[in-house]
């Protein structure tokens, strides 16, 4: 089992390359990077539109570029699922924009699939949140998604272990300048990472 770090985005609510902007000095690719590897999960970055700043980040980590990244996320999930070694039963897909996940909540949902689960993913207040984890059984379904709204619809239609986390980073999408401003405050008040 092992994770994909989706990181292909243009970012262009956020002005620029995303991935590598900075929260608290450590860029967000690295700081999920971090996180997922902390958790114990062998990690693939997929790379897309700043493939050559998230390179840079993360110089020494297997990486995957999405050429079709201009398509959305699914086209960034389909590159990284290519990549995913034979021995892998399953995998955690993570954004690179969501940097606060603590490494006990990639566990947490490693762990749900390393029991069974088709399809994990953290709840923290009652809402779902990220890493969704999928078992290999599902590789060809979510290889067939299209558009940029990822695994959704999918998820709608399959039994999904919720696997609850004291874990508000799950929710903490940064996608345009004010999120990470608010992000950096959270941080040097020692919110979440």
């Amino acid at each position: 089992m092992g994770a994909l770090l989706l990181a292909a985005g243009a970012g262009q609510r956020m002005g620029g390359p995303k991935p590598a902007l900075p929260l608290g000095g450590v860029p967000l690719v690295v700081r999920a990077y971090q996180s997922l590897g902390e958790a114990g999960l062998p990690t693939i970055v997929v790379t897309g539109a700043h493939a050559a700043a998230v390179r840079t980040c993360l110089p020494d980590v297997p990486h995957v570029h999405a050429l079709a990244h201009e398509e959305g996320l699914s086209a960034s999930l389909r590159a990284g699922l290519l990549a995913v070694p034979a021995g892998w039963r399953a995998v955690l897909v993570a954004l690179a924009d969501m940097p606060a996940i603590a490494p006990a909540t990639h566990a947490a949902v490693a762990c749900a699939l390393a029991a069974g689960a088709l399809v994990a993913r953290p709840v923290h207040a009652g809402r779902p949140g990220h890493p969704v984890g999928f078992g290999r059984a599902l590789f060809p379904s979510l290889a067939a998604l299209r558009g940029d709204r990822g695994a959704r619809a999918l998820l709608a239609r399959l039994p999904v272990v919720e696997v609850p986390v004291d874990d508000a980073g799950i929710h903490l999408d940064l996608d345009t300048p004010q999120d990470l401003t608010a992000a950096e405050a959270r941080l040097s008040t020692g919110g979440p990472r």
